[in-house]
């Protein structure tokens, strides 16, 4: 279950990044953008479902001194694949905003930011980490 909504997670913030781009890029009536809730409401219930509930959350932002050895391990393989994957996806997206000549937007850049957050959860949900 973790899993899907992991999944129903990161495809709800893509949806959200391309609707409001399709909107923006096509010069659509600006009024759709009021659709933007849904994935936006889909975001939300699957983070507390997933991540929230599950402790994924905060096992990636409580103290390192309060885990032990195997949950260092674990959080700290999750924190570095995270990371590097965040890196390459964000430097592959601003290459491709670079060559479509797209200006980069608020919705986009909180995107970053959130994923930035979640990512090492992400990780987390498909590894062998359970605190349900």
């Amino acid at each position: 279950m973790k899993k899907f909504g992991t999944i129903l997670n990161l495809s709800s913030l893509i949806v959200i990044v391309l609707f409001f781009e399709l909107v923006k890029l096509n010069n659509w009536n600006p009024q759709l953008l009021v659709y933007e809730a849904i994935p936006f409401l889909i975001l939300l219930i699957s983070y507390i479902q997933s991540f929230a509930k599950s402790g994924a959350w905060k096992f990636i932002h409580i103290s390192f001194n309060k885990l032990d050895e195997n949950e260092k391990s674990l959080r700290l393989n999750a924190v570095r694949i995270s990371y590097s994957l965040f890196t390459i996806f964000i430097l592959a997206v601003l290459i491709i905003y670079h060559l479509l000549d797209l200006k980069l937007n608020m919705i986009l850049i909180a995107s970053f930011i959130y994923l930035a957050h979640i990512m090492p959860a992400y990780i987390l949900s498909w590894s062998e980490y359970n605190k349900n």
